[in-house]
């Protein structure tokens, strides 16, 4: 049996700087902008995986992240 992962105090997933929010806001927008209808309730989640040096794999899930200000509308 493998030792469990040393469990951080704060996900990585919260350490995502301005330059890489932008970017996965900007991927997303062009993602829900190629959809013929665009659905009017829209959710992301993430995915956070960390690997240890020994191969331990652990994986974090964000439900319904925030990306986009409540004014947000995509462009049709």
């Amino acid at each position: 049996m493998r030792a469990p992962l040393p469990h951080n105090i704060v996900s990585i997933f919260y350490y995502t700087d301005k330059k890489q929010k932008i970017a996965l806001q900007r991927a997303s927008k062009a993602y829900i902008n190629q959809f013929q209808y665009i659905p009017k309730h829209i959710r992301f989640d993430v995915i956070d995986v960390s690997i240890s040096e020994e191969g331990d794999v652990e994986l974090k899930h964000h439900n319904d992240i925030s990306l986009f200000s409540a004014r947000y509308t995509p462009k049709r």
